[in-house]
């Protein structure tokens, strides 16, 4: 009801930025009245209200309204083939649409299907972690937990609650200010930039301790999840909820601390193999989508001189050494320079079940839909969030976005994922590596040829992230801004 569909995108972000918060404080209502599945449900619910739009009815949802109510169905089918064109439309337009829409969902509901797109039930919502734990976690003015959905445990118990009582959510905003104070201090370090490398890395590695202490640990101990050296190191997702998808938990961590005795050091990224999510339908809906053939190559798309931009010096040589790495598995098609167009890039996308972008990117903090990709006519046609999401790929599988802060989103958006490493997802994409601040484009080039290396080897993705990252880590030990911004998401 705060975005319905008679307002257009851009003032559907303006009315969801008025509830932000809404999504934790239901869910510590939920928590303190005993009741954690449904804490996981109104989580569901309150977050990703755009991003259900991009996703669809779900499938099973819409196969039991074919069988029981076909004409509905179609009416319902074409309403949501509409759904683009009416955002774009006049107001007039997206008035009929959403009367429409309105009047439509009354009469299913009216005529048995009570429940029909109320929101995933818990046993639904499980499904999203088939192949490991799922953890949420949110921050509230009453309380903070960690909500496990564990497929190891029994229906009666879906739900597991860590209460994370240091994890105090003005607090929490004071230091993600902090941090990104002192990472926007690297690109304007003033008279002494060496002071602003120093206080940054510190600031990072402040924050990397503070993640394990108040959220990673005790979410690992729940789990029993103790870094034992000769054990494998297990897989888990990562959802967090609100501001804190801003902060780096999939690094969090004592990386300056020695590793105890018989254990892998106290870290994540040694610990576990860490992905994150936006929400639970959203790795729902990967999890069903099949890997690429190898026959769908790789795209490669570089932009070393872009119109506006600083050059990126090592582009070409990432670019060249990307498509060596993958071209064994596949065929590769190179887009670089001028002949990197937005529709260029647009044709050759539904072809390719991987595509690597080396360029620059824009977060828009006004208008979240326009952040983009900048290729060579980003003036003219930008490659925005709005333009992806709308898309449908089919052979989609892993988009590796070698660019500067593709999984921000304006702070009060946060619960939207409005931002361009969640658009990849949307169209189709299974897995996306991202980034949550601006990188070098040395630090960029290091990761990709590390994980795609890994990935030619066989490794899954986010193995070959959280090894790549490890690697830079263990060379880069003081510098974390080289290998903390890289985040993987999805399956």
């Amino acid at each position: 009801l705060s975005a319905p569909h008679e307002l257009t995108r851009r003032d559907r972000q303006f009315t969801l930025r008025e509830t932000a918060g809404l999504a934790s404080s239901t869910a510590a209502a939920a928590v303190a009245a005993g009741r954690p599945a449904r804490a996981v449900e109104l989580l569901e619910r309150a977050r990703g209200v755009l991003a259900a739009d991009a996703l669809g009815t779900p499938d099973t949802a819409l196969a039991d309204l074919r069988r029981e109510q076909p004409e509905l169905a179609a009416e319902l089918e074409e309403l949501r083939a509409a759904l683009p064109a009416a955002f774009d439309g006049s107001a007039e337009e997206r008035l009929r649409h959403g009367v429409r829409w309105t009047r439509l969902l009354a009469r299913i509901r009216a005529l048995g299907n009570a429940d029909f797109l109320d929101g995933p039930t818990i046993d639904e919502l499980r499904e999203a972690a088939g192949e490991g734990p799922v953890v949420l976690v949110y921050s509230s003015a009453w309380r903070s937990d960690a909500l496990i959905l564990d497929p190891a445990a029994p229906p009666t118990e879906p739900v597991a609650v860590v209460p994370l009582p240091d994890l105090i959510a003005e607090d929490a905003v004071a230091r993600a200010q902090r941090l990104q104070d002192a990472l926007a201090a690297l690109r304007e370090p003033g008279d002494d930039p060496f002071a602003a490398q120093e206080h940054a890395q510190s600031e990072l590695h402040d924050t990397l301790e503070w993640l394990w202490d108040t959220v990673a640990a005790p979410v690992l101990d729940r789990l029993g999840m103790d870094g034992t050296a000769d054990r494998p190191r297990p897989r888990l997702w990562w959802c967090p909820v609100g501001f804190l998808a801003s902060l780096p938990l999939h690094a969090a961590g004592l990386h300056r601390s020695p590793p105890p005795t018989g254990r892998r050091r106290a870290t994540l990224l040694d610990r576990t193999v860490s992905s994150t999510t936006s929400t639970l339908r959203v790795l729902a809906q990967a999890r069903t989508r099949p890997p690429a053939s190898p026959a769908a190559g790789t795209l490669v798309v570089a932009l070393p001189q872009t119109p506006g931009a600083e050059p990126l010096g090592h582009a070409e040589k990432e670019a060249a050494r990307v498509a060596e790495l993958l071209r064994p598995a596949g065929p590769v098609t190179v887009l670089t320079g001028p002949a990197a167009t937005s529709q260029s890039v647009l044709d050759a996308l539904p072809r390719h079940g991987t595509a690597h972008f080396v360029c620059h990117g824009l977060t828009d903090p006004l208008d979240p839909s326009g952040s983009r990709l900048l290729l060579a006519d980003h003036r003219e046609r930008p490659l925005t969030v709005a333009v992806l999401a709308g898309l449908r790929l089919r052979e989609a599988d892993l988009a590796h976005l070698s660019a500067c802060s593709t999984g921000v989103t304006a702070h009060r958006l946060a619960d939207e994922f409005v931002h361009i490493t969640a658009a990849f997802q949307l169209c189709g994409y299974r897995q996306v590596v991202g980034t949550l601040w601006p990188v070098t484009d040395a630090a960029a080039e290091a990761v990709a040829e590390a994980f795609h290396a890994r990935r030619a080897a066989g490794l899954p993705g986010a193995e070959a992230l959280t090894d790549a990252l490890l690697d830079l880590r263990d060379r880069y030990l003081a510098a974390p801004t080289r290998w903390a911004a890289h985040v993987h998401t999805g399956v």
